[in-house]
């Protein structure tokens, strides 16, 4: 069986914001689930203080600090280039198409 991410950013709704003015889909398929998952810990593990700091809307952390989940919109640009040179750089992918 074949493991599949699929994502999705901006709107389909007509809107005259600038931020929203694409709808993007990404497909990314992994070589080795099992790497993709540990080099993720490792990501989160590695940048765990920088995202919490980085999450001013409560996104990525519940109200205890729990961490949930990797968001983008949270990111600034330096964190989202570094989440990108990180997983690229550990050739886990098959296919990607962005």
């Amino acid at each position: 069986m074949i493991s599949m991410y699929i994502d999705e950013s901006g709107s389909v709704h007509p809107t005259s914001e600038k931020l929203n003015r694409y709808f993007v889909i990404g497909i990314v398929i992994p070589k080795d689930l099992k790497k993709l998952k540990r080099v993720y810990k490792t990501f989160i593990r590695k940048n765990i203080e920088t995202l919490r700091i980085l999450d001013t809307e409560g996104k990525m952390f519940d109200k205890d600090g729990h961490f949930i989940e990797l968001k983008g919109s949270s990111m600034n640009k330096p964190m989202k280039l570094n989440f990108m040179k990180f997983f690229c750089q550990n050739n886990l992918y098959i296919n990607s198409i962005l």
